[in-house]
């Protein structure tokens, strides 16, 4: 193990986000029928092993680890009705800083969508590699929630489209085809403007 415990808990949190992040959105989602919550929680159960990890140590079972932590975030968000966007960003600002990987720089973007605006979150998706998001489903989802709250619908249909084309979950795509109106009908803004 690393003698910097605030390292470690860095690399292990980057290896989750890199080997784990899609399978833990499609889970969470196929579970909650929110695809956004699923992604909100997630990232905030990031902050908390980065919070948590350098004290207590990596879990042996950390993806575990995290799913009882997003539980806990979903229970705290019911009760106060609030994310703190400001503290995912700097955990995901954080991470971009040490690993740029598209996992971590697509939940940036959302994350930044919600504290500086969707064409903030647009900008760094548009930043992204095209050859490295596009079969990369979390791109999509995000891309298709920027646009949502920027406005822009038919560019939110066609990337919750290609979103609901590259999953393998049927729970994930009836959230998006029905989120999204896939089949031709307006989609419906939500007060929150997340999808």
């Amino acid at each position: 193990m690393t003698a910097d415990p605030a390292a470690a808990t860095r690399q292990a949190v980057q290896d989750i986000a890199r080997v784990s992040y899609g399978r833990l959105v499609a889970y969470l989602a196929s579970v909650t029928g929110d695809m956004a919550a699923a992604e909100d929680a997630l990232s905030e159960a990031f902050l908390a092993a980065l919070r948590t990890w350098p004290e207590r140590g990596v879990p042996q079972r950390p993806d575990s680890w995290l799913v009882t932590a997003i539980q806990s975030v979903h229970n705290r968000r019911a009760v106060t009705g609030c994310t703190d966007w400001a503290a995912i960003a700097a955990l995901y600002t954080g991470l971009a800083t040490a690993t740029p990987t598209v996992g971590v720089l697509v939940a940036l973007a959302k994350a930044r969508s919600h504290t500086d605006g969707p064409a903030a979150g647009l900008r760094l998706l548009d930043d992204l590699p095209a050859d490295r998001v596009a079969k990369y489903q979390p791109y999509w989802v995000v891309l298709a929630h920027c646009r949502r709250r920027a406005g822009e619908h038919d560019g939110a249909v066609a990337a919750a489209r290609q979103a609901a084309a590259l999953t393998a979950d049927d729970g994930v795509r009836r959230f998006l085809e029905s989120e999204y109106r896939l089949d031709g009908r307006s989609p419906a803004a939500r007060a929150d403007g997340d999808p």
